[in-house]
């Protein structure tokens, strides 16, 4: 299914009639509009930021197409929910309005001038490179960004969760079971892997772009959605019980030294904060797909860093 409007067309609709025209263009398969003014494209853009109704088809979804050089393109988020991300494209001075309307717009640099590229939120040299720039880079963005994301959620949620069992086992003492050090290090000890995780490529480069069908995997949020969440969250409590567990059965009341003499509350911290450092460098290794030698050096030297500054910070004299 194909829509062909020109400008005067759309020129005599009232706005009741606009909105309508708007969601039957969400279903079709390309809509092609012809003779718009500046203004035109920037309301075309803004009604479809702005309409409501059914979720189109995954096909009809994955494009519209809005001039030779100017494409809108629409994504839907959760079914009945009528929120969409729209990118328009444009080249030249006209096109400025419609790329300032859309939540992302992309300039290319052309023969009409630099206005398209300056206005725009990413440039382009040349209307091919579009393409890669949806299904490589685009589709790369969101699988980082969702895993970042959870991963910083997973990291604070173990973290508090330790505390809580640690609380629970010592009768709600108000006791906190990390020295200072440790609270006030935890995200700056963990910055260094989870910022390297950036440069992690879940497909290759070759099947990123022959398959575009993988780019779906932003718009259908298959790697962030509250199942996802819920997924780590029970990870976060699995993993805190199964550390915090351990620790204290091999450091406990009942394990007594070579000295003849229990572990101290520092010591039982100190080992727990140790696996709790570890257990997140190893998720964080688990969910990389491609390993670049940052990335390896960010964990080496990230936990390593931690143990020294940790051992330093706990044998400073006190005064």
């Amino acid at each position: 299914l194909g829509v062909l409007v020109t400008g005067s067309c759309l020129e005599s609709m009232n706005p009741a009639q606009k909105r309508r025209f708007v969601a039957g263009c969400l279903v079709a398969d390309a809509v092609l509009c012809c003779r718009l003014t500046p203004d035109q494209k920037a309301e075309l853009v803004g009604l479809v930021r702005e309409s409501r109704g059914e979720q189109p088809s995954r096909q009809a979804a994955s494009s519209r197409l809005c001039s030779l050089w100017n494409l809108v393109t629409t994504v839907t988020g959760s079914r009945g929910s009528a929120s969409r991300v729209v990118a328009s494209v444009g080249d030249g001075a006209n096109d400025v309005a419609m790329i300032q309307e859309a939540h992302v717009g992309i300039g290319i640099v052309g023969r009409e001038g630099s206005q398209a590229v300056r206005a725009s939120d990413v440039s382009l040299v040349a209307f091919r490179d579009l393409g890669r720039l949806l299904q490589l880079h685009g589709s790369y963005s969101y699988q980082r960004s969702a895993i970042i994301a959870q991963l910083s959620f997973f990291k604070s949620w173990a973290f508090c969760l330790g505390q809580v069992l640690f609380a629970w086992f010592s009768g709600f003492g108000g006791t906190s079971m990390y020295d200072p050090f440790s609270i006030a290090a935890c995200n700056a000890l963990l910055f260094m892997p989870i910022c390297f995780y950036a440069l992690n490529r879940h497909v290759p480069n070759s099947a990123a772009i022959q398959r575009p069908a993988l780019y779906r995997c932003g718009p259908g949020r298959h790697h962030l959605n509250t199942w996802s969440v819920w997924i780590w969250f029970a990870r976060a409590v699995y993993q805190t019980v199964v550390t915090f567990g351990i620790t204290f059965a091999t450091l406990g009341a009942e394990h007594i030294s070579g000295r003849g003499q229990p572990p101290c509350y520092t010591q039982v911290a100190a080992v727990s904060f140790s696996v709790f450092l570890i257990v997140q460098c190893c998720n964080l290794a688990f969910e990389t797909h491609t390993f670049t030698t940052l990335q390896v050096l960010s964990l080496v030297l990230g936990l390593g860093g931690s143990f020294t500054l940790y051992a330093l910070c706990n044998d400073s004299p006190k005064a």
